[in-house]
C-alpha cells in the first residue's frame, strides 16, 4: 500500500549494490505521454484504465518488463511498487523472482505520505482512503489478509 516503506526499502537495497526501478515510474511514463497532470487521481485513473483497456492486470508489469530486458548486465534488479499478484506472476515467469510485502498502519502510511509531499499526495485523510480504496481494487492486500 502507499506510503508503507517500499521505496524506503528499495533505497536501502539500491546502496546495497541493487538497481532499483519504480512501477509508479511507468505510470507517470505513461501519464506524460498523455499530457496528463501527475496527480493522485490522473495516475491512478490512469493504472485503472491501463488494466481495463488491456484486459490484464499484468500490464504494468509487462511494461516494466520491457525496461528490465534492456538491463542484460544488471544481476540484481528490485521492482519497487508492485500492487498484484498478477504483476508478480508476469516477473516470476521470466526468471527467479521473490516477493516482500511491506506493511503498516494507515495513520503511519497517510504520514509518510504527507512528509514525501509529492504531486500525486492525496490533499487529506479521506482523499488517502479513497486511493486506499482504489489500490486495494487491484492489490495484493487481498491475499495478505
Amino acid at each position: 500500500m502507499p506510503g508503507a516503506g517500499k521505496s524506503t526499502i528499495a533505497n536501502y537495497l539500491r546502496k546495497n549494490s541493487f538497481y532499483v526501478l519504480s512501477m509508479g515510474d511507468t505510470i507517470k511514463e505513461k501519464a506524460l505521454e498523455q499530457n496528463l497532470e501527475l496527480n493522485d487521481e490522473n495516475l491512478g485513473n490512469l493504472m485503472l484504465r491501463l488494466r481495463e483497456e488491456k484486459n490484464d492486470n499484468g500490464i504494468v508489469a509487462k511494461l516494466m518488463l520491457e525496461k528490465i530486458m534492456e538491463l542484460k548486465d544488471i544481476e540484481k534488479i528490485v521492482v519497487d511498487g508492485i500492487r498484484s499478484y498478477e504483476e508478480f506472476l508476469v516477473f516470476k515467469k521470466v526468471e527467479f523472482a521473490k516477493l516482500l510485502a511491506i506493511r503498516a498502519s494507515s495513520s503511519k502510511r497517510y504520514e509518510h505520505i504527507k512528509a514525501r509531499n509529492r504531486l500525486d499526495t492525496p490533499e487529506n485523510f479521506e482523499r488517502f482512503g479513497n486511493r486506499d480504496k482504489r489500490e486495494i481494487s487491484v492489490a495484493f492486500v487481498r491475499q495478505l489478509r
